[in-house]
């Protein structure tokens, strides 16, 4: 019954997605083990249409492994998540399913980056120019601040953190 509702709730928000503007406010990258991996980029450039740009160096490589954990949280504390879920990134990319929520939200940043295989990954990971401008918006909810933040875990170790706060306006 869980999966149902979440799965209702956003079949909702992908029908009125249309009709808010989402402004990116904040990214944060964060490698919680400094001998495996590196930020040399993460960054919002708020004059050109709020564009990200993250570099992540893999220090050992490769990535045979990574599950990806999702929250999805709504106003100032960040305490009530509408959606909170973990992923098996390398079997994702084996078999895309569009429909789930993870593709989704993985749909908007897979044209910006270099994650366009399936596991191994031996290089290092970028995203370029990501921005949310002139797309439809993953919120139909009301106006506030959302956040997305993600926790990877590559290699059965937790490696990675990286977070989006985003402004909402009707």
């Amino acid at each position: 019954m869980r999966l149902f509702n979440k799965c209702l709730f956003l079949t909702i928000v992908l029908h009125l997605v249309c009709s808010n503007r989402m402004v990116i406010k904040k990214v944060t990258c964060l490698s919680m083990d400094p001998e495996f991996s590196k930020f040399d980029l993460c960054q919002l450039n708020t004059k050109k249409d709020n564009r990200i740009d993250i570099t992540l160096r893999l220090l050992k490589p490769p990535i045979t492994k990574a599950l990806a954990t999702v929250q999805f949280l709504f106003g100032n504390s960040f305490k009530m998540a509408m959606i909170n879920n973990t992923w098996d990134f390398c079997q994702f990319m084996k078999n895309r399913q569009r429909a789930s929520v993870f593709g989704r939200i993985f749909d908007y940043v897979a044209t910006y980056s270099n994650l366009n295989h399936t596991c191994p990954y031996n290089h290092d990971i970028y995203i370029r120019n990501f921005t949310l401008m002139g797309k439809n918006t993953l919120i139909a909810g009301p106006s506030g601040v959302y956040k997305i933040s993600l926790n990877a875990s590559i290699n059965r170790m937790d490696r990675l953190y990286v977070s989006l706060v985003m402004a909402v306006t009707n």
